[in-house]
């Protein structure tokens, strides 16, 4: 962020190419011309990000998840990472755009959203039933126009929509999705279809899917924010609850849910942290919760950090921190798994005989 902000302070004329396994906050992104996500994307990342910067290939990517302004918009965000043994999704239903589109809390990027060096439009949105039965599939056809002077692909996007807000119901869910390629200046005919599945919700009493006594529409656009045209649909649903209690938080979506809340929502209790103790080691257990109990242990962690920081002019910088973060809380087997030999099992063994105190049969394991 710090290079950004100093290169931009310069020199407006940048591009970022982004290469990131999960959303990340991007604070300078006003001040940059464009934004490459090219995710993880394998070893040919390189010719293919050339192929989209040069004009070879018309970008048609679309977002998987949102990207939110910042990490505490996360609504996980105070409970996450609390416990590195337990990790209770306290938001419940409202991962990702779930929770952002319905709570309507401003993204950086929405779920669906991509350009293109080219535009499109949708039209003429219509279904073959305003009615969801269980025998007969809902069909979606409309057109897509490329309005732009490149050839290009668009995706077409179908979300149910809810009506009247409903506890742990989401605002919108995708249901279909097609990616259709169009001609710069043509318009083709797009058709996707729905069963009623797109429409039912888990009975926990009876450990089915039913049509619920709600009502809802299909959403059709390019991404949950970006909505061409909503059309009502009517069926015939059942009334249930799955929970006993709401807590309200699952309501109102207002501030951050608790473990408090989400315990009170699924009747059960989260396991507290547990601190492990000479004689409960196992290969699962990290260098991090054993190294405490051992000297051996400390010592190895100690040089395989300096092994794996020592590129690192900033020692304590992010990137070194991270590192060390890797060695000393992945389980001792998978850093076994990863060291290419040069961690064999049978020092495994014995690192997990030191930790729980067993010296005779560290030394003869």
């Amino acid at each position: 962020n710090d290079l950004l902000q100093a290169v931009t302070a310069v020199n407006p004329n940048v591009i970022v190419l982004l290469v990131a396994g999960a959303p990340v906050e991007l604070p300078w992104v006003d001040q940059v011309k464009a934004v490459v996500n090219l995710s993880l994307g394998g070893e040919r990342i390189g010719a293919a990000a050339a192929n989209v910067l040069t004009g070879a290939v018309n970008p048609s990517g679309k977002l998987a998840e949102s990207y939110p302004l910042k990490y505490q918009d996360v609504p996980s965000a105070d409970v996450y990472d609390k416990n590195p043994r337990s990790v209770p999704y306290v938001e419940s239903t409202y991962i990702g755009y779930r929770y952002y589109d319905k709570a309507k809390v401003p993204v950086a990027f929405p779920f669906g959203f991509g350009l293109s060096y080219t535009s499109f439009a949708l039209k003429n949105i219509r279904l073959s039933s305003d009615h969801v039965t269980d025998d007969q599939p809902l069909t979606i056809s409309l057109q897509v126009t490329n309005t732009g002077q490149v050839d290009g692909a668009e995706v077409v996007q179908v979300y149910v929509q809810e009506q009247q807000p409903r506890p742990l119901r989401p605002e919108k869910s995708l249901k279909a999705f097609k990616k259709v390629f169009v001609k710069a200046g043509q318009t083709v005919n797009v058709a996707l279809e729905l069963k009623a599945q797109a429409f039912k919700e888990w009975r926990e009493q009876t450990q089915t899917w039913v049509l619920p006594e709600a009502q809802k529409a299909i959403a059709v656009g390019t991404s949950v924010t970006n909505i061409d045209a909503v059309l009502p649909v009517s069926f015939t649903g059942e009334t249930f609850n799955n929970f006993a209690t709401i807590p309200n938080w699952y309501t109102t979506l207002s501030g951050k849910p608790s473990v408090q809340d989400f315990e009170q929502l699924t009747d059960q209790k989260v396991p507290a942290p547990h601190e492990f103790v000479p004689g409960e080691f196992t290969r699962l257990n990290t260098p991090r919760e054993m190294k405490k109990h051992s000297l051996l242990l400390r010592l190895v962690a100690w040089i395989t950090v300096k092994i794996r920081t020592k590129d690192y002019i900033d020692k304590q910088g992010p990137e070194a921190k991270f590192q060390q973060a890797i060695v000393l809380d992945t389980p001792l087997i998978r850093l076994a798994q990863q060291a290419s030999g040069a961690l064999k099992l049978s020092m495994v063994d014995r690192l997990v005989a030191a930790a729980n105190h067993q010296y005779v049969k560290m030394i003869f394991r």
